[in-house]
């Protein structure tokens, strides 16, 4: 029998500018072949490199959805004299009205800012009527806002400038922002103590915002730090920043460094100034992010005026202002005082420790799409327990999973006085919007927060008990409350 061979096909082109043809072979050797001419043409037609800008921030991609403040804080600010607001204008003037108003003795409203003069703040509810409260009474206005771009300078108080740093120079640090301007002086000047560091560039994540900026504030260096886009450190002497060049002194000698090429640059640890006497302060959050810590705040004309502890001064339009919220008045935030006890039954092996100030994950406290400046962060199943002595009359919170949940996880939220429970909640979801509690908690000697698991066991319980905060009882004087709590603040 005639053995029979498989047939082969040879195929024979002719390139244009080649002069003899040439064969490809069959089979999987022609497959081959015809992948590796594919993939050539994808290299030789893709793009060869990209372009940054350095002091824009690495945002990823998001659905093309229209923002009114993020066009407005994109847009060139419109002039001072000009009497008809443009249509971005209105819609965050609207927007601003919608912003929750949060007062000891009454329930929760949407309200604009009108004015604040000695300590005495008015604002215009959603149903139009006028609105007067002191600053005892005055919990929060507001949310802070995310940064839309950097630079931001962070200062050691924890406070967060979003503005363009044109030089330093002997230990003297001179800032542009964005949405204030200085008053008394040409320009800004901030000296390096006051300023514990610069972000040039924002990353892209929200985790390694929180993370960069937190790390400017909490962990001042040695000596001064350059942190570099591709990841490296180095640890020096910062001589000067102008405008597209940082010079450094390190190991190896002096260098000039291109600015694009950094993404932040932290200042060795230094005395602050002189802050003044000590008071109630109020955190002030504008709509570019900026979130300043003031010892003074006055809002008249439609123009706001406040003044930082080291005694800087800006002003601004009040239609900047998004945020308020006073430390140091009669409210005491739970995270401002030490627990006495905390207890963490982990569902199968991984423990979790309490923050305060942030998630359970170490981020900012984020709810409903908002950030939250005071609060508790913890995991299931876990308890807090502080000792009250009778000193208050009233808790409150609000109740939510953090946003790092993804809209997963599930947690209920249980309250014990003096070992009684007085308030268990539904199964809260990842996703649910925050939930408001108020308790007596008049002669209440031990106060027990409890986050046990839903019906998901532990999984992404990323629970925050959101402006915990207790109200002194009339009769009792409240234990000192800081100003400049450890984790409150910008970061």
């Amino acid at each position: 029998m005639p053995i029979r061979r498989p047939v082969v096909f040879d195929c024979v082109f002719r390139l244009s500018g080649f002069p003899t043809p040439f064969a490809l072979p069959a089979g999987k050797e022609l497959l081959g072949m015809v992948f590796f001419l594919l993939g050539l043409w994808g290299i030789l037609t893709g793009p060869l490199h990209t372009h940054f800008h350095p002091l824009q921030a690495e945002e990823p991609a998001r659905p093309r959805t229209f923002s009114p403040t993020a066009a407005m804080i994109s847009s060139p600010p419109a002039s001072k004299d000009s009497e008809n607001l443009s249509e971005d204008a209105r819609r965050f003037s609207a927007d601003a009205a919608k912003a929750p108003l949060v007062l000891l003795d009454a329930a929760p409203m949407g309200a604009a800012l009108q004015s604040v003069v000695k300590e005495k703040f008015q604002f215009r509810t959603s149903d139009d009527k006028t609105l007067s409260t002191s600053l005892d009474q005055f919990v929060r206005w507001g949310w802070p806002r995310e940064f839309v771009r950097g630079p931001v300078v962070v200062l050691a108080d924890g406070s967060l400038l979003v503005a363009t740093v044109p030089r330093m120079a002997a230990m003297m640090v001179e800032v542009e922002p964005d949405l204030l301007e200085p008053k008394g002086q040409a320009v800004c000047r901030l000296p390096v103590g006051q300023a514990a560091g610069v972000v040039f560039r924002l990353p892209g994540e929200q985790t390694e915002r929180d993370r960069l900026l937190d790390r400017l504030h909490r962990q001042p260096p040695e000596e001064d730090l350059l942190l570099l886009l591709n990841g490296d450190e180095l640890r020096g002497r910062l001589e000067t920043i102008e405008e597209k060049t940082l010079r450094f002194v390190g190991p190896l000698g002096p260098i000039a460094i291109d600015i694009s090429r950094i993404r932040a640059v932290q200042f060795r640890r230094l005395l602050p100034p002189a802050s003044g006497p000590e008071g109630v302060r109020i955190w002030v959050g504008l709509r570019d992010g900026t979130l300043l810590l003031a010892q003074h705040l006055t809002v008249q004309d439609a123009q706001a005026e406040l003044t930082l502890p080291a005694g800087v001064s800006f002003q601004t339009d009040r239609d900047n202002l998004v945020f308020l919220q006073p430390i140091g008045n009669q409210v005491v935030y739970l995270s401002d005082l030490a627990p006495k006890h905390y207890q963490f039954e982990p569902f199968f092996e991984m423990h979790w420790p309490w923050e305060r100030d942030r998630s359970v994950t170490g981020n900012w406290l984020r709810s409903g799409g908002h950030r939250y400046l005071k609060g508790l962060g913890v995991h299931s199943k876990a308890s807090l327990t502080y000792d009250l002595q009778g000193r208050y009359s009233r808790l409150e919170a609000e109740l939510a999973l953090d946003d790092a949940s993804g809209g997963q996880g599930s947690a209920v939220f249980r309250v014990l006085a003096d070992g009684k429970e007085i308030y268990q909640s539904d199964p809260i979801c990842g996703g649910d919007p925050p939930r408001s509690i108020r308790l007596d908690m008049a002669k209440v000697r031990q106060l027990e927060l409890v986050v046990d698991y839903g019906p998901r066991g532990d999984q992404m319980d990323r629970a925050n008990w959101l402006d915990a905060r207790l109200i002194p009882a009339t009769d009792v004087a409240p234990p000192a409350s800081s100003a400049r709590p450890s984790g409150s603040g910008g970061l």
